[in-house]
């Protein structure tokens, strides 16, 4: 679920309804075998879709400069490839990139040849044993230019590689595979170290780490991998499934940052780090979090709203989460608007926002048959919790 929303995706699937709860099914196909997963997707669904849904959908990648190929031609001249599944050497080594907290992007023949590799600093190349000429020549260009190209010994004879890591096939024990290709990716990190800096960093390997950014505020992903035999399939000694707690220290490049969790709406402490800042947070069993970091320290959440209004009628509020001087943050913040009727239930509108540049503008049509009296509008930013409210009186 982390790996996933920490990516700029539209929508989050599983394989169907029977996978997640008892249905009596007999088939073959994915069914129901584990209770814990309808109750962990329930309290994902409340404390991390829904409101941070809105905020989400509207934050892109932070741009890459690191880049993985998988080679189309490699895959059909040499048989290579993942093929969208995790059990080969491209996929090992994607996860070896991740645990040595770089940030790859998934590059293909035809987006090479089409954008080139000026936006990146290193090419990770695993099994691109045969390339087209216009793939080869974008390569030599970004070498030429101070590139990095880290692949195996499989890698066409046309490239030269700066770095080289040596395939690994699994043994199929993964306690004794994981702690290998984290002792690659370890390796791969020492070796880049004299010529790349890493923009989010952490000294432990079993946290995964990845950033989204908007305008100059960036989204800091941070999952944890830090995993152990259990009683569900342990026993097989395949997946290590069971997740244990886990502590950590983040470190990201931008100095004077004001760091904010999402998921536990408060503001983060921090202290100066390399040219930047840096703080620590402990996780639970596969827990994940998320954390804005901006410039702006959130200091008000301005409400606008009419004081009176009638039914049948529409009302205008503006939300607008600011700084100190008042300056809306550039940001998209995630808010939490209630409004509550008369009789203190919640009225139509009431949910979960992204406020995109630290505004957001909504109209309330009011019914012909909503209950008048004195209602309620309470906007919370969801980064360090502020809240403002304001009346509103609905006339028949």
């Amino acid at each position: 679920f982390w790996s996933k929303i920490s990516r700029p995706i539209r929508g989050i699937m599983y394989h169907g309804w029977g996978s997640l709860v008892e249905t009596g099914a007999t088939n073959k196909g994915y069914v129901f075998t584990n209770p814990e997963t309808q109750q962990v997707l329930t309290n994902l669904t409340h404390s991390v879709v829904q409101p941070l849904g809105p905020t989400l959908l509207q934050v892109p990648d932070r741009p890459a400069d690191v880049a993985m190929l998988e080679s189309f031609s490699s895959q059909i001249f040499a048989g290579r490839g993942s093929y969208g599944w995790s059990g080969s050497w491209e996929a090992d080594m994607h996860l070896m990139l991740q645990w040595a907290h770089l940030q790859p992007k998934i590059l293909f023949d035809e987006t090479v040849v089409r954008d080139g590799l000026d936006a990146f600093k290193i090419l990770v190349m695993p099994n691109c044993d045969v390339l087209t000429e216009s793939v080869v020549a974008k390569i030599k260009a970004f070498q030429k230019r101070g590139g990095l190209v880290v692949a195996d010994e499989n890698l066409c004879p046309a490239i030269l590689p700066d770095i080289v890591i040596p395939t690994y096939k699994r043994t199929g024990k993964a306690d004794e595979d994981k702690a290998k290709l984290q002792e690659m990716a370890a390796g791969l990190r020492r070796e880049l170290d004299p010529f790349y800096t890493r923009y989010t960093d952490s000294p432990n390997a079993d946290i995964v780490l990845r950033c989204r950014q908007y305008r100059g505020s960036d989204y800091l992903f941070v999952l944890n991998d830090k995993r152990t035999y259990g009683h569900y399939v342990g026993h097989h000694g395949k997946v290590m499934e069971q997740g244990l707690p886990n502590t950590a220290t983040v470190s990201v490049r931008r100095p004077g940052a004001f760091v904010y969790d999402l998921v536990a709406h408060r503001a983060v402490a921090t202290k100066p780090h390399a040219g930047g800042a840096q703080f620590d947070l402990t996780l639970g069993p596969g827990d994940g979090r998320v954390f804005l970091l901006t410039s702006q320290k959130l200091a008000t959440v301005q409400l606008k709203a009419p004081a009176q209004a009638r039914r049948g009628g529409a009302v205008d509020v503006a939300v607008t989460v600011a700084d100190a001087k008042g300056a809306p943050v550039a940001a998209v913040v995630p808010v939490k608007v209630d409004i509550l009727d008369a009789k203190g239930q919640p009225a139509e509108f009431s949910g979960y926002y992204g406020a995109k540049d630290g505004k957001l503008a909504l109209r309330l049509a009011l019914a012909a048959n909503d209950a008048p009296g004195t209602w309620t509008i309470r906007a919370t930013e969801l980064a360090s919790g502020l809240s403002r409210t304001q009346k509103l009186v609905v006339a028949p």
